[in-house]
């Protein structure tokens, strides 16, 4: 009688134990996953910031180069004369 309520205790802690370790498993799972997405989105974002910083450049390039041919086109009086003449 002992040996069995020994047997069966020893596989009550094993599978406990097993248990245990399943849901160590699982929780370690869990927690590198949302740490790879976390890391992911953070990755995305600095590309995406990066991104707006170099349209912003190209954007205020466009508008000086717009501006200085206004300018130099308001100024030619050759042009304006032929603008005029046209």
């Amino acid at each position: 009688m002992k040996v069995e309520s020994n047997n069966y205790r020893d596989k009550k802690w094993t599978l406990l134990l097993a248990v245990i370790i399943i849901i160590m498993i699982i929780t370690g799972g869990i927690l590198y996953y949302k740490s790879e997405a976390n890391a992911i989105k953070q990755e995305k974002y600095g590309e995406l910031e990066a991104i707006a910083k170099l349209k912003i450049k190209q954007l205020i390039q466009w508008h000086n180069e717009r501006y200085s041919e206004a300018e130099f086109f308001s100024t030619n009086q050759l042009f304006i004369q032929n603008t005029i003449n046209s």
